[in-house]
């Protein structure tokens, strides 16, 4: 296998595994945002 297939590959994974960091970041500000939303209306 040629270098640039393996470059590829590692690129992909790195975009996945951002996009994975950035999906659990959203929602934990979610669960914040939800939860202090909740404690505003008591």
């Amino acid at each position: 296998m040629s270098h640039r297939l393996f470059a590829q590959l590692a690129f992909e994974r790195a975009l996945g595994n951002a996009a994975i960091e950035a999906l659990a970041t959203a929602l934990n500000d979610k669960d914040h945002f939800d939860a202090e939303s909740m404690w505003r209306k008591r």
